[in-house]
């Protein structure tokens, strides 16, 4: 579902900022893979897919609501 998909970015944005933290100052520097890996799951974070909104979406399915 919608809903599970903008969990699973949230858990990706969650554990690649947690590595990038970790990974010292060498992380800030392409080609370093953290900070590719940072950028492109805040980047996915943004898209519309993974809003907020499908949180809201699957409530009201939930509750038989439009």
């Amino acid at each position: 579902s919608r809903a599970l998909g903008v969990y699973v970015t949230e858990l990706c944005v969650e554990i690649t900022t947690q590595a990038f933290r970790y990974g010292g100052g060498g992380a800030l520097f392409q080609p370093n893979i953290l900070e590719q890996l940072l950028r492109d799951s805040h980047a996915a974070a943004q898209h519309i897919f993974a809003s907020d909104t499908a949180y809201e979406e699957y409530g009201k399915a939930i509750l038989g609501q439009e």
